[in-house]
């Protein structure tokens, strides 16, 4: 796994203890069949990255983290949040897709796979 150590996200599972985050992110996780640690992880596959999308998205809408704080928490850069949850926001109004907690697995599965998409038809 590069850059991310295990001290790291055990301080990572302190955080989501603490703030009684751990079981709703655990739960995004399990839905997408990913661990939390890959989660937390540099991993790029499919599940990994919804996993992490829904995540981020629960933490700037449902907590009401910004972007910058939800960066912090996953040890990534800023920008890198913002972007993701920009992307997800374009996608799912483009096609036409509303976001609601309830909904927020399927649609995020649903722009990773349009983004894998796009990359292969390039």
């Amino acid at each position: 796994m590069r850059g991310k150590d295990k001290l790291g996200f055990r301080n990572f599972c302190v955080y989501l203890e603490e703030a009684g985050l751990d079981l709703a992110l655990r739960e995004i996780a399990r839905r997408h069949g990913v661990t939390l640690y890959e989660a937390y992880s540099d991993a790029r596959g499919p599940a990994v990255v919804a996993a992490r999308t829904e995540m981020w998205y629960h933490l700037t809408t449902s907590v009401g983290r910004s972007p910058a704080e939800v960066a912090k928490i996953f040890d990534r850069d800023r920008g890198a949040v913002a972007a993701s949850l920009k992307k997800l926001h374009a996608t799912a109004a483009q096609l036409a897709l509303e976001i609601t907690p309830g909904t927020a697995t399927s649609v995020v599965r649903l722009v990773v796979s349009e983004g894998r998409r796009v990359r292969r038809a390039v």
